[in-house]
């Protein structure tokens, strides 16, 4: 068959003008194979990527053929090649999607496996030299073919890329590219069952979620190439085929969505992440301001929902709360929930009353005297406070013995008793008692009144000190000083209770664990060669989501509860770095898409997390 395209005779091809004709699209999926073991995705991959084409940049269903499974037979696909050849005009576009098996022989050279070949039956197979003899018979202005198989990355002969011209410019010019979901001499994952190839992933991620409204050959190329590596031991290829007409142009994906539908949808999904794929696109639109102004109101919610989940049972909690009403109320002025905002700071500083003066029964009796919402609630405790006190006065001590009774003789006097001799007179008695009890009140006087001169210098300096430790500690997290963190760290914890927080201390603690974990993240990005004897559909799980890390496993034991709380049932406790930190991971994956829509869904309730690869 290489033979007899290569004897065709060829027709000259325009290259002059924009892309103004037809897109047409020929998928190419095999999941069913007569010999050869079955994939899960391949049928899959080709029919999201035509779906999204037709939905997002325009192309019309009627310009798309697909051979799947059975159907896709060695004769079935040479029919089809030879069907575009004369089919597509000189002003047209093609783009074929082949998903299946390769197979690349001992003189390495690679071939497309259709479903009926037998295992060991090359003849049966197309091989990558008839399919470009193929592509440069068929007459568009631009070829792009993607091959998502083994093998398949020597299609091609690598050329200029012309990455310095523009894409209207990239359009204009004839062009003949590949791209490749691996090097020519490397085996390519299928991915999970019921999900897509990394390959395939990766390519429907950027067509999906890239902000701009075109898409050239080489920009698709070079972020999946990027994006699979990343995730996958995989390495994607890519650019010109020579020999069969490129003239330095490139595939062009054009968005065909108007401003308007793409605010209709943002509206419709109302989330962040749709308001400024919006602003992405569309900068000085005339929605612009009103996206803004949707993504701050999205901001106020979501901080708001979280204000009105924190705890504030204890002294501490309640500064938290305090101070995250007070950086709400400075960020988001124009929300809805301001008043609601300002009414709970202000009911939280009475409680914050109250929790000072819990066992002061003097100063609950002032705070009483207060209309406040929790004046009943200082009653209350001050009643107990006083119900203690009186039950401790009223218990009278023993009974001393009653002095001996005086005894009289005949003729009525009281006998005199005389003092024993080893006892002091009574007066003298008295005088050393009084001369005691008053060193005692001097010395208690002036220890107090040193007390409270010193003292309220000793807790302004404490609070001052507190302050500045604190400041430090977050300018030393700025500069990404870990040496600096851990000291202040320290030095701030060795404060007294009353003068800190948990929160500054607490995020330090974490700030140092995302660091060392962004070490070794970096330390082990090394490039890992490819285990023959790995069976593709084993589990490895090797993708952790933490949503944080702590020394104190009760603080860690909290988090947990409060994710399965909302939602998210696989939240565990788990000790690493030989126990000494205790970390919440919220669940295990094979692919880091997954852990990353984990991640996502922590973010939508308030909770930073991130991905550490296991081993």
């Amino acid at each position: 068959m290489a033979k007899s395209r290569a004897g065709r005779t060829a027709q000259k091809s325009s290259s002059t003008g924009g892309n103004t004709g037809k897109t047409y699209f020929l998928g190419i999926g095999i999941d069913q194979y007569q010999s050869w073991s079955r994939l899960h995705n391949a049928v899959r991959d080709v029919k999201a990527v035509k779906a999204l084409l037709i939905e997002d940049y325009g192309l019309r269903a009627e310009h798309t053929f697909t051979l799947f499974d059975e159907n896709a037979t060695r004769t079935a696909i040479i029919h089809m090649l030879e069907d575009m050849a004369d089919r597509i005009g000189s002003t047209d576009s093609l783009l074929v999607y082949y998903a299946g098996h390769g197979h690349l022989n001992e003189r390495q050279r690679g071939y497309w496996v259709p479903s009926d070949a037998p295992r060991d039956g090359i003849s049966y197979y197309i091989s990558n030299s008839t399919i470009r003899d193929y592509l440069g018979d068929i007459r568009s202005l631009h070829t792009l073919l993607i091959s998502d198989a083994c093998f398949s990355g020597s299609l091609f002969v690598r050329g200029e890329r012309s990455g310095d011209l523009a894409a209207n410019e990239l359009a204009k010019l004839s062009s003949r590219w590949a791209i490749c979901s691996g090097r020519h001499d490397e085996v390519v994952a299928d991915g999970p069952k019921d999900g897509h190839s990394p390959f395939a992933e990766s390519i429907l991620d950027v067509l999906k979620h890239t902000d701009r409204p075109v898409i050239t050959a080489s920009f698709l190329f070079e972020q999946v190439r990027d994006q699979t590596r990343a995730n996958y031991d995989q390495l994607p290829d890519g650019g010109p085929i020579q020999g069969v007409g490129h003239k330095r142009g490139q595939f062009v994906f054009r968005r065909n969505k108007t401003e308007g539908q793409v605010w209709a949808e943002a509206q419709q999904t109302n989330t962040p992440e749709a308001y400024r794929h919006y602003l992405s696109l569309f900068p000085a639109a005339a929605h612009a301001q009103e996206a803004q102004q949707q993504l701050q109101q999205l901001a106020g919610d979501k901080a708001w929902q979280l204000l009105t989940a924190l705890p504030s049972e204890r002294l501490k909690e309640v500064d938290q709360a305090l101070q995250r009403i007070r950086h709400f109320c400075q960020d988001y002025p124009e929300h809805e929930q301001f008043p609601a905002a300002a009414k709970l700071g202000q009911d939280l500083e009475h409680k914050r009353q109250l929790l000072e003066n819990f066992d002061s029964e003097f100063g609950l009796l002032a705070f009483a005297k207060k209309n406040t919402p929790y004046q009943q609630a200082a009653r209350e405790r001050l009643r107990e406070l006083q119900e203690q006190a009186a039950s401790v006065s009223t218990q009278a001590p023993e009974a001393e013995p009653a002095a001996p009774a005086a005894k009289f003789f005949a003729g009525g006097t009281a006998e005199k008793v005389r003092p024993r001799k080893d006892s002091p007179p009574p007066a003298k008695r008295s005088w050393v008692l009084l001369a005691l009890a008053g060193l005692v009140i001097v010395v208690l006087v002036g220890w107090g009144i040193s007390r409270m001169l010193g003292g309220s210098s000793s807790e302004a300096d404490l609070k001052q000190r507190a302050k500045q430790t604190e400041e430090r500690l977050y300018e030393a997290m700025k500069r990404r000083d870990p040496q600096q963190v851990k000291r202040l760290r320290e030095e701030y914890m060795k404060l007294p209770d009353e003068y800190t927080t948990d929160l500054a201390p607490n995020l330090a603690e974490q700030w140092l664990v995302n660091y060392q974990d962004s070490l070794n993240q970096r330390s082990t990005q090394v490039e890992e060669p490819p285990d023959a004897t790995t069976d593709p559909g084993r589990t490895t799980k090797r993708y952790l989501v933490i949503a944080g890390s702590f020394q104190q496993r009760a603080s860690a034991e909290h988090l947990a509860q409060r994710l399965r709380g909302v939602g998210f049932d696989d939240a565990t406790v788990e000790f690493f770095d030989n126990g000494k930190y205790a970390a919440v991971v919220v669940g295990k994956f094979d692919e880091l898409t997954a852990a990353r829509k984990v991640i996502a869904a922590l973010k939508e309730k308030g909770v930073e997390a991130f991905v550490k690869r296991g081993k």
